[in-house]
């Protein structure tokens, strides 16, 4: 395989110091965006760019980036660098202006930080523009190259858990820093089949817009149609990142954001809930999202296999956030999607955290 050059916008917490936050968890490491080309056969992690010089001097420091290669004008870093991937680790505000000028200078893949975009015409201009391109992309919805999820996914296919009824998630945080995570989640799952409609509930979320600014990220629940019939649930709920497949002859559920997956037959056991078949979970490798999704990109830059996540998910599961506030607006109504003249536009006035340097 090639060795190919990589650069990062964005050198805060999922850029490059994550891995401080989780090291001694389940999280597989490495986690960041910078520690996966890092530890990738074929990525070389040549140059970053943020806005702060203190946090690119650790960075530097961290990944042996010399000041030379640090830029705080991402545009300047495209330019001289000529990455053949970049990765766009900031908030969603401004993420879509620096996706478009790296494919507009010919970067060739792009592994951006999710939600893909702030507003439903930033998302269809990025998609429009991977297209046109032929760009690889792949978006920080981790759980798509986690293996315990693909094992489930692999039930689900197989129909070891029979007819699916319904895939629920339950969440936390706002829809889009969050629940980007989990609806994406819910479309993998169900292989990425059309949604047909959606419907919300996004509590205060119209004393969150002004002139169809949106300056908050809401929490909010929803309920996704899909066009094979399955139905999927988002929860913002006290129960944090907690999945349940029911199938007619299997349910599964995941808890703790992963450290527990237990496998049930349909119908239960009732005298017998630690019966044989009960956490009858299949053993499953545990690797690094990060790495496996870095490797993907690697693979279809080779020519080998398209990505496991790609434009038209990222840009799909963006315009379910979008029609679930359209939902929550026009009281709880049906939305049927494409979306259409959606003009809600995310900008929120945030300040800029410190990472965990160590």
């Amino acid at each position: 395989m090639t060795k190919y050059r990589a650069a990062i916008v964005g050198c805060s917490r999922i850029g490059g110091f994550i891995d401080n936050e989780v090291r001694g968890s389940h999280v597989v490491l490495p986690y960041s965006h910078a520690a996966g080309y890092t530890a990738c056969k074929n990525t070389d992690l040549i140059a970053c760019s943020d806005l702060r010089d203190d946090v690119m001097f650790e960075f530097g420091r961290q990944y042996n980036i010399e000041q030379n290669n640090q830029y705080t004008d991402y545009k300047k870093m495209i330019d001289i660098e000529k990455p053949d991937i970049l990765s766009v680790a900031t908030q969603p505000e401004i993420r879509s202006e620096i996706i478009l000028y790296a494919l507009s200078k010919g970067v060739k893949a792009i592994y951006a930080e999710k939600p893909l975009a702030a507003s439903m015409s930033q998302a269809q201009e990025i998609f429009n523009a991977v297209e046109k391109k032929q760009a690889v992309f792949n978006l920080g919805t981790n759980r798509r190259w986690d293996n315990g999820f693909n094992s489930l996914k692999n039930l689900i296919s197989k129909g070891d858990l029979g007819e699916i009824k319904s895939i629920t998630v339950y969440g936390g945080g706002g829809l889009f820093n969050s629940g980007s995570h989990w609806i994406d989640l819910i479309m993998y799952l169900n292989s990425d089949n059309e949604i047909l409609s959606v419907q919300g509930d996004v509590p205060g979320i119209a004393d969150m817009i002004k002139n169809n600014i949106l300056f908050e990220d809401p929490e909010g629940f929803g309920v996704l149609h899909f066009s094979n019939g399955i139905k999927g649930y988002y929860c913002s709920s006290g129960i944090h990142h907690e999945v349940k497949v029911v199938g007619d002859k299997g349910v599964v559920n995941v808890l703790n954001n992963g450290l527990t997956w237990v496998l049930d037959p349909v119908p239960y056991d009732e005298f017998n809930v630690n019966s044989e078949h009960s956490n009858s979970f299949p053993e499953f490798a545990k690797e690094s999202s990060t790495l496996k999704l870095i490797e993907d990109i690697v693979c279809q830059l080779d020519g080998v296999k398209e990505t496991r996540g790609g434009i038209r998910a990222a840009r799909d599961a963006t315009e379910v956030i979008f029609a679930l506030i359209q939902s929550e607006l026009t009281n709880g109504s049906k939305i049927n999607l494409p979306l259409e003249d959606s003009e809600i536009i995310l900008k929120r006035n945030m300040t800029a955290k410190k990472p965990k340097y160590s």
